[in-house]
Parts: structure tokens; C-alpha cells; sequence
């Protein structure tokens, strides 16, 4: 009778899958080059904030070295549910927030690769953040959005052509429709430009 081949790692247990670890380890081996890592103990990222960011008082910006979402933005989990860092370290600095769809605003603009500094965190608006973001050039309106069918220059043709040229041909000519044709031109999207 064979006996049943397990994963290398100690205590696994499970089937091997490849180079003698399981599913779940073998992917782990592959992603980050050891069967190991990705894995966080518990209660790290809080010790983390609490006994690294909270008393940090650099001016560069403090990178979280723990998991992240997909757009880059620092990732915990609490109580079993991911949250963003930077809001938890907001919370701790500055209390809570004046509203619960208040935003934590990096004020050096680099929320995305996981900065957690508390002195670059505030409690402000959506809209605030907003402009915030348009400042440090990290919003992805107009052109830098994946949505968009147009850039600047074609924004500036429409303009410039809408009454010598008809709505309905402007709107053909640049593959959109001609209510969004009036909208640009009445400048209710791509007002900045």
C-alpha cells in the first residue's frame, strides 16, 4: 500500500500538488518565492500602527508593509473584514471621523503606494479629497480615467468646431454620443479643460 505523499511544510498535511507543497503553498512559492510568505501573523499590522506609525514623527512618507487592495492603498483586516489602513491610523491620530463617509486624505498624495505617516492624514470630504487629488495629480479624471473615449485635444476640436459643425456629425466623428457632445461644450464634463 503507497503511502499518501503531504506537503513539506510542518504540520500541513495536505495532498502535495508541486515541488512537494500543497495547492496552497505551491502558489505561494510561485507568487512570492517561498512557500511561507504572503502570510501575516495575526495582530502584526495593528502592533504596526501602534508601536511604528502612531508615534512616527518623520515628514516622509511611512510605507505599510503588509498587504494592500488592488489600487495599491494599504489593507487590515479588523474583525474578520478588510479596511483600509490609513483609516485606522486616522482614527487613532485625529479621533473619529465628523461623519462616517468622511475620507482620510493624504495630504502628500500618496495614499496609493501605502503611506501611513499619521501626520500626512486628515478627516475631509469626498469632494476635498477630490481636489486633493487633482492637486497631486493622482486623480484619474478626463484622459487617465480606463472609461474615457477622449482626450484633451479632441475636448478642445469639439469645442472649437460645435456650431460650424453639426451636433450629430461631431458626435459620429469622435464615437460618442451628441448629449455628451452638449455636455462637453456646455462644459458639465471636462470643465477643467
Amino acid at each position: 500500500m503507497a503511502t499518501r505523499r503531504v506537503c513539506l511544510i510542518p504540520d500541513c498535511g495536505k495532498p502535495r500538488h508541486g515541488h512537494g507543497y500543497c495547492l496552497k503553498h505551491y502558489s505561494r512559492w510561485r507568487r512570492y518565492g517561498a512557500p511561507q510568505a504572503g502570510r501575516t501573523p495575526n495582530g502584526e499590522p495593528l502592533r504596526f500602527i501602534e508601536q511604528v506609525a502612531l508615534p512616527y514623527s518623520g515628514d516622509d512618507c511611512l510605507i505599510w508593509p503588509y498587504g494592500r487592495f488592488a489600487d495599491g492603498r494599504a489593507q487590515m483586516n479588523v474583525g474578520g473584514r478588510p479596511r483600509r489602513a490609513s483609516r485606522v491610523v486616522c482614527e487613532r491620530a485625529h479621533g473619529t471621523p465628523p461623519d462616517p463617509a468622511y475620507h482620510a486624505a493624504h495630504s502628500c498624495g500618496k495614499g496609493h503606494l501605502g503611506c501611513v505617516n499619521p501626520h500626512h492624514l486628515s478627516w475631509k470630504t469626498a469632494k476635498e479629497n477630490g481636489e486633493d487629488k487633482v492637486v497631486h495629480g493622482t486623480s484619474n479624471r478626463g484622459q487617465k480615467s480606463p472609461m474615457a473615449k477622449l482626450e484633451v485635444s479632441q475636448v478642445l476640436e469639439i469645442r472649437a468646431l460645435f456650431g460650424s459643425v453639426s451636433q450629430r456629425k461631431l458626435a459620429k466623428l469622435y464615437g460618442i454620443s451628441h448629449q455628451h457632445v452638449t455636455a462637453i461644450v456646455r462644459r458639465e464634463c471636462w470643465e477643467w479643460v
